[in-house]
């Protein structure tokens, strides 16, 4: 009887439990922060090919301008395996071309502005494929 009015073990009862919720919750922060940190790196991965594949498509815009002046895209769509970018515009100005192109990967966007001119006569080189126009980047930009 003595011992129901005097219970023992009370106060490390509690501190066991206390100390429970701590390590539970360290647990815890420690898993999601993994999974959050994994969640990055895969939208880092995302990132880099949809700017990749956006300059890809700033090429093919240049290549398309070497062969036809004229060229004028409304969204073209270019097929890189099972992904694709898409030039989206050309905006001729005096001296320079202004191409816009755009890419998705997994919800990751990437839209570039590239400033395309002419190569003056002492920075050509033969070209490996006949073309009848050298042009070369001279800004490239991300848009926000």
């Amino acid at each position: 009887m003595q011992n129901l009015r005097h219970p023992r073990g009370f106060a490390a009862l509690i501190s066991v439990l206390i100390i429970c919720a701590i390590l539970v919750s360290i647990t815890l922060a420690v898993g999601l922060s993994s999974f959050f940190a994994r969640a990055d790196l895969l939208d880092a991965e995302g990132k880099a090919i949809s700017r990749n594949l956006a300059r890809g498509c700033v090429d093919a815009a240049i290549l398309r301008l070497a062969k036809d002046g004229s060229y004028s895209p409304k969204g073209e769509r270019i097929a890189v395996g099972d992904r694709g970018c898409r030039i989206e515009s050309i905006t001729y100005a005096r001296n320079n071309v202004l191409v816009t192109t755009s890419a998705e990967v997994n919800g990751t966007y990437t839209i570039l502005q590239a400033a395309v001119r002419e190569k003056s006569e002492a920075q050509r080189m033969k070209p490996a494929i006949p073309i009848f126009t050298v042009l070369d980047v001279a800004e490239i930009t991300e848009a926000p």
